[in-house]
């Protein structure tokens, strides 16, 4: 097999991945643009009397429809928002942005799979599924199956098992997957948010051989559980950034979702390495 149509697989998703953060990115500054604003119109209101801050501070947004039985445009809306509402709004609206472009990704992740199964199974019999013996099964069809696919390559290829768990990055790349796979569910079919954050945890522990692992197994329910909101928004799944500490002027935080695309790109990394010396090795 020629290696290099693995590498090239690679840098295609790679490549993917990059205008999935671009998006990201933008989002972020077009967020911190609009923050601001907001900000600067607060402090123009604070040198109105409350009188008038109080009319200046709301704005009505009304929503319309165009009657299919009339044809004429009637309000069927009017939202009444402060400063502080939009402000709330905005971080809200970028955490749905963050979700639905982690979808995306997983999304190409799966197809990056998908891809290099396809590739690996013309000349090499031992990966194929058991009900794809005669590589009758498509694309779409292997797709619903990447866990299978995973799963193969974990029991064909040397390696693969113990670097998705012990690497330099110190991340369980097993877990991390089955969280975002689990995400990705949740935001397509649930609009993002969980009614049962422990039995979802308990779901993605199990895939991931970690329910009952007494040694592991808390603190990967704490890395899935720092993905959710709290109070006002308990069960929902949150990617934005995260603050680590805002001292003098200087903040830190960490990037939730970058954090997960990252993690698509280290196994796609790995497991094309891990197929590279597979080949390699079974040359010489």
């Amino acid at each position: 097999m020629e290696t290099q149509q693995i590498e090239t697989r690679l840098q295609h998703f790679f490549d993917q991945i990059a205008t999935i953060q671009h998006y990201q990115r933008l989002s972020e500054r077009i967020t911190k643009q609009t923050i601001q604003d907001l900000y600067e119109k607060d402090k123009q209101l604070a040198t109105l009397t409350p009188e008038h801050r109080e009319v200046f501070d709301s704005s009505l947004d009304v929503f319309s429809i165009y009657s299919p039985y009339t044809g004429e445009n009637r309000p069927y809306s009017v939202k009444k928002s402060t400063i502080k509402d939009t402000a709330k709004l905005v971080h809200l609206h970028k955490n749905r942005q963050y979700q639905w472009l982690l979808v995306e990704a997983y999304e190409l992740f799966e197809d990056f799979i998908v891809s290099t199964y396809e590739l690996i199974r013309e000349d090499n019999p031992e990966f194929r599924l058991s009900k794809d013996s005669n590589k009758e099964l498509l694309s779409k069809d292997l797709k619903r199956k990447v866990h299978l696919i995973l799963s193969r390559f974990r029991e064909k290829i040397a390696g693969l098992k113990t670097i998705e768990q012990d690497n330099k990055i110190q991340k369980n790349l097993r877990l991390y997957l089955n969280i975002i796979e689990k995400f990705r569910h949740i935001i397509v079919h649930k609009n993002g948010k969980t009614s049962n954050v422990a039995l979802v945890t308990d779901q993605i522990l199990k895939t991931s051989c970690l329910l009952s692992d007494k040694a592991r197994e808390p603190d990967a329910r704490a890395v899935i559980n720092d993905y959710f909101g709290a109070e006002d928004y308990e069960g929902v799944i949150v990617l934005v950034e995260k603050p680590v500490f805002n001292y003098g002027g200087i903040s830190m935080h960490i990037n939730r979702h970058d954090d997960l695309l990252n993690i698509m790109l280290s196994y796609a990394l790995v497991l094309s390495q891990c197929l590279v010396n597979h080949f390699h090795s079974n040359k010489t």
